[in-house]
């Protein structure tokens, strides 16, 4: 299964409606959030446009109207890291790179965080790390991530 991992959205909903036509084109509509949507209204974008899981980041701080707003379409996380399953694979998802570096690489399949704004990949003890960079385009150029389940194999999308 390919998936998007999107994080640090930052209320850009202009980039958000374009990784949206990349992800159509892809046929992807399964997202993965690592949080900092910042507003209710890119949560509303999110849960009228794809499925998927999403967890809180620093700048999150209308919870109710953010969790609401997502809607059935997704799993919403209202913590600073979790443990999910898709596809019979562990994933260690948290908004916070500090917390995504301590992790244990031996018993997840994939460790995804977001916060710091830098795209960054790599296979540890066969986990596939990752941070796909800022959709919001704050300090670096907007980015997302494409993840197959399977294979791990990633892509980063630069907008």
């Amino acid at each position: 299964m390919k998936i998007a991992v999107i994080s640090d959205i930052h209320e850009n909903i202009n980039n958000l409606k374009k990784c949206k036509e990349i992800l159509d084109n892809k046929n992807i509509n399964f997202v993965i959030v690592l949080g900092d949507l910042v507003n209710p209204g890119i949560a509303k974008y999110l849960g009228e446009n794809f499925k998927g899981v999403c967890i809180l980041g620093n700048n999150d701080g209308d919870i109710y109207n953010i969790s609401k707003n997502l809607g059935e379409n997704f799993d919403f996380i209202s913590k600073t890291y979790t443990e999910y399953e898709l596809e019979n694979k562990k994933f260690f998802l948290t908004h916070y790179d500090d917390l995504a570096q301590v992790m244990d690489k031996e018993t997840q399949d994939f460790i995804l965080y977001g916060h710091n704004h830098i795209k960054f990949a790599k296979i540890i003890r066969n986990c596939l790390v990752l941070n796909p960079g800022t959709l919001g385009g704050i300090r670096n150029s907007p980015s997302f991530a494409i993840i197959d389940t399977k294979t791990k194999n990633h892509e980063f999308i630069d907008l």
